[in-house]
């Protein structure tokens, strides 16, 4: 009986791991966005490491580096407006392959992705 409920909830955690992410909106102007993010190719200048899932309905606002798309601004949790330098950004993101692997590695940054 113990191990039924032990795999029942690794079930219930790894389906509920999935579900967690931001909606993300990207806008054309810094003016209608929540926020400004450059993307850089050195993990070392991050202050977030971000995962995109594919499907919006694994979405829910949980600020710790899982993001998806989406194309209807009422659906949006954060829109952003992605720079071209790095000191225009308020956040610096890098992509990660592994959504192990997305979390915040600035904690001071953090604020400006709490909406």
């Amino acid at each position: 009986m113990k191990y039924l409920q032990i795999v029942t909830l690794l079930i219930l955690f790894n389906i509920s791991n999935e579900l967690y992410s931001q909606r993300i909106l990207g806008v054309a102007s810094k003016n209608s966005s929540d926020i400004s993010v450059f993307i850089t190719d050195n993990p070392n200048k991050a202050d977030l490491n971000v995962y995109f899932v594919s499907n919006q309905s694994q979405s829910r606002i949980a600020n710790d580096g899982i993001w998806s798309y989406t194309t209807f601004k009422n659906s949006a949790d954060i829109r952003i407006f992605y720079t071209k330098t790095e000191n225009t950004a308020d956040i610096v993101i890098f992509l990660v392959n592994h959504r192990n692997h997305a979390g915040w590695l600035n904690l001071q940054k953090k604020k400006n992705l709490n909406f």
